[in-house]
This record gives C-alpha cells, structure tokens and sequence, in this order.
C-alpha cells in the first residue's frame, strides 16, 4: 500500500463527531486490540488539552518513559495527531497500521466511522503495537460522550480550562459544558484539573465524589509568572524557579498542571529533568514566533477563552500597531471577541481558510463591523502571504489568529518563504 492510499482511506470519510460509540465499539472488537487501560491519561477541556498533552509527554519522555500521544487537529501532516516520544509517526509506520487493520475489518466498516473515529481506531491500534509505557489521549469534544471516553478506567484524568465552545453539543451554560469535560472522571481513579469559578468546580467536585475519585485543583496562587518576553518565560511553582521558551501567561499554567500530572504519575520525578525539559519545551501554534527579524507570531485562538488569552498576552509584551491576520471556521464565534486585539492593531489582514467549513472573508468582514482600522481582503493563504511580502514593510509585526486550521496553512506557506 503507499502512503497516499493509506491516507485516504483515512481522510475519505464523514467529518464530525458521534456521542454514539456502539459502531465504533463493534469495529474495534474486531481488531481485538490488547489496551492496558493503566497506561491511559485522558484530558478534557476547553482549551490547553494540546499544550498540557504535549507538555506531559516530554516531561514524561524525559523521565525515561516511552509516551505516545493522540492530539487533533494536526497543523500540518496527518501523523502529527499520533506521537511517540513527542515525534509524529512515519509514513512507514502509518501504512503498516492501516494495512493490519484492513486485515481484520471490512473496508466499509472503516466507512463507517467518522474521521475522528478513525482517528483514534488508528491511534489504538498504534498504541497495541508500540507497548508505550504511558498513552497520553485528548478527547475531541467534550468527554463524556466523546468516543475516546470509552474506558472503563486510567491512570490519570486530567481537566484543563472551561469556557463556552461548542455550545450546540454542550451546553449554552459553563455548569452544563463543565458536566461534559468532568465525565471522563473515573470510578475510583484519579483527577487533576485547574481551579475555575465555584459553579463550575462544584460541577467537578460532585463527579469526583460520585466516582469516589481522588480530586486536586490547581490554584492560580500555587505559581508565580516571573517574567514574559518574546525570548520566554520565567517563573516559580512547587518552590522551584523555572524558566521556558514557551510564550504566554496560559502557558505557565498549562506547564504547571502538567508538572502536577508528572507528579501523580511518577514518584519522585528528577527535578533536574524537569527542569531541562521544561527549559526546551515547545508547542506548536499557540503563541508560536515564526519570525524574529520581522515578528511573526501565531496563535490559534479559536474561541473567546483562547481570545481572551491572546490579548493578554498582547498586553503583557506590549504589542502595538501590528497587523492582525484572521480566518476563521463559520462554526466558530469569534467574531463578537475580536475588540480587544483590534483595537491595539494598525491593519486587519481578512483571509480565508482551504477548508469546507471555512468563512468567507467578505462575511467575515461585514459581520466585523466598523472599526478606524485598515481592513484588507484576501481570497486565499496565498493572496494573504502576498500581501504580507509584497505591502507589509520589514520590522512590522504580524500576528496570526482565529483558527488552528488557518495556523497550519500558513506555517506551510511561510517556511517555503
């Protein structure tokens, strides 16, 4: 098989996600997958899952362990949304999977899965051939009902942040969305999660002691953010002094509830690896400088939670008088959340996404509204990357926002640069 059949049989299926795991059930029994439900660490939250994930894996990774990784979405190629040893798995290793798979299952069972279903089928059946020591899973929407929520017990859930996303599936209220992330909560096991407004704690606190489950919160006070600057971050927690080249405030803490992840798992982690770790630790798309020379900065804020943070951030490097670069999904309200980053840019910079589900830039644009900015339209990643080159002087600033799917687009057209 090559790799470009592999794929398709991968990617030429229904997008979206099921709350019903029954299909998905019976065509994983099939493959009589051999999954040590031990080894499993399950996030949930609104945002954070793909930093606090990747941050646990190589701290883990680090501490000697082998550690897989299932993440969504990929910024770039497929084979990220599978990792060992923080390394996105080879083609190779993509079509051997895919070929033993096909030799338990019928073509039409893979049909029909959706392609986060297979997704994970992939991710499962990766992680029965790899034996990793630790299996790190984000879930896709939600948690209760999310199929990646379909063991019975693991070794560590982890909640990150809870905001409003996905409200058609989760709730129009944080008590209802918070419901969902806390389901991957298990009978006896073990909870970690950060510390939220009381509603949506209790939400959590009430699930923990109904799976008689082992809860601690990560508190705002438990750290302290040193300094912040494009060249990273400092700060202290556990009584420690860390420093990162990771940017942002939210990531201090994503870094810190993964160090407290490392802390249930292991024993006596080494502090000095920790440290080291943390030191080199790197995450793609979120606050991600592409470019020091003339600024770049890429952050896939996606949500008003992820927007929220961005302008933080805007703040606390005092960023002024930058180009603002948006696309965004039709499904993602992003839009009413803008104001903040606006207001601090010189030009917007609207583009459009190669995706089905993306917004067209003149939509976007008149439900923007009327700001006393400079507002740009580009049809394409192409057209946008254009007018960055050829209208954009050097030494300008330029952020990147509104969609991890827009983020992947443009790293690939920027490296080719």
């Amino acid at each position: 098989m090559e790799y470009k059949q592999a794929l398709d049989l991968i990617e030429n299926v229904n997008y979206g996600h099921s709350e019903d795991s029954s299909n998905f059930k019976r065509v994983l029994r099939k493959l009589k997958l051999n999954i040590d439900e031990s080894k499993i660490i399950q996030i949930a939250g609104t945002n954070g899952k793909g930093s606090v994930g990747t941050f646990l894996s190589t701290l883990l990774k680090e501490q000697g362990h082998k550690v897989m990784h299932f993440s969504s979405p990929h910024l770039e190629k497929y084979e990220e949304r599978i990792k060992i040893d923080s390394k996105p798995i080879s083609e190779e290793v993509l079509i051997k999977n895919v070929e033993e798979i096909l030799e338990k299952i019928e073509t039409e069972d893979l049909k029909s899965l959706n392609y986060f279903e297979v997704s994970f089928l992939l991710a499962l059946k990766v992680f029965d051939n790899e034996r990793p020591d630790y299996f790190v899973v984000e879930t896709g929407i939600g948690g209760r009902f999310d199929i990646t929520n379909i063991f019975d017990s693991n070794l560590l859930s982890i909640i990150t942040t809870i905001d409003f996303d996905h409200q058609d599936r989760l709730g129009n209220t944080l008590e209802e969305i918070a419901y969902h992330k806390a389901g991957i909560i298990k009978e006896n096991g073990k909870v970690i999660s950060f510390e939220h407004e009381d509603s949506v704690d209790e939400v959590i606190l009430k699930e923990a002691k109904n799976k008689n489950a082992e809860l601690k919160f990560l508190k705002n006070t438990d750290y302290i953010a040193k300094e912040i600057s494009y060249s990273g971050s400092k700060f202290e927690y556990m009584g420690i002094d860390f420093e990162t080249k990771v940017l942002g405030t939210y990531q201090i803490s994503n870094i810190c509830l993964a160090i407290l992840a490392l802390n249930e798992i292991i024993k006596n982690p080494d502090v000095q690896k920790i440290k080291s770790a943390v030191k080199e630790l790197y995450f793609e798309g979120r606050m991600e400088v592409l470019k020091k020379n003339s600024l770049i900065i890429v952050d896939g804020a996606h949500n008003f939670e992820g927007l929220r943070a961005l302008r933080e951030n805007v703040e606390r490097l005092n960023l002024k008088d930058f180009n603002l670069v948006i696309g965004s999904m039709k499904d993602k309200n992003i839009i009413d959340h803008l104001e903040d980053i606006i207001k601090f840019s010189k030009r917007v910079i609207i583009t459009k996404i190669d995706y089905e589900r993306a917004m067209e830039p003149k939509e976007f644009a008149k439900k923007l509204g009327e700001y006393n900015k400079e507002i740009v339209i580009t049809n394409s990643i192409e057209e946008a990357c254009s007018f960055i080159r050829d209208e954009i002087l050097p030494g300008e600033k330029i952020i990147i926002t509104g969609s991890l799917y827009l983020i992947g687009e443009f790293k690939k057209h920027l490296k080719d640069e």
